[in-house]
């Protein structure tokens, strides 16, 4: 998955709901709310839009913010645990080693960002992406692993 969806979808929903809270929303809800790293990026950019910052600054903001953003777009309380996990993905598909994320954590990863992705309202054909990511995903680890041994029926028998 390319994390510009989920960045074009965090900025929008952001974008919805943040002025909403606070006619200085920008200053209280967004400069406030960065990292000295992200402030002074935001600042020497002159970015004046959530557009424009990238996806751990959006993390980080929806995060600072989340009990006001929760309660006005009515999100579900386990969309708290779907964007830390994504503050943690985002985070280690940054730094991924040259060998790249296993399989099975990219699919673990996939389903947690198609999770936040629904609460957030990202639109059908985005979630229909990140699905068929996910499902292909499902379909080579399951072609991929192989059957545990069994044990034996001798080896079971007396056994109760």
């Amino acid at each position: 998955m390319d994390h510009r969806h989920l960045s074009t979808r965090l900025a929008a929903f952001l974008a919805e709901v943040l002025p909403s809270l606070s006619d200085h929303w920008w200053q209280t809800h967004i400069l406030d709310e960065l990292t000295f790293q992200q402030r002074n990026h935001v600042d020497t950019a002159g970015h004046t839009r959530l557009d424009q910052l990238d996806l751990a600054a959006l993390l980080r903001i929806a995060d600072r913010n989340w009990s006001e953003i929760a309660h006005a777009a009515s999100l579900p309380p386990t969309a708290r645990n779907w964007l830390k996990e994504a503050q943690t993905i985002r985070n280690r598909w940054a730094h991924a080693p040259v060998s790249g994320i296993p399989d099975d954590e990219r699919y673990r990863d996939l389903d947690t960002i198609e999770r936040l992705m629904q609460a957030i309202g990202a639109d059908q054909p985005t979630l229909a992406d990140i699905h068929a990511e996910r499902t292909a995903l499902l379909a080579q680890l399951a072609g991929s692993a192989k059957p545990a041994d069994q044990p034996s029926a001798t080896a079971s028998q007396g056994a109760f």
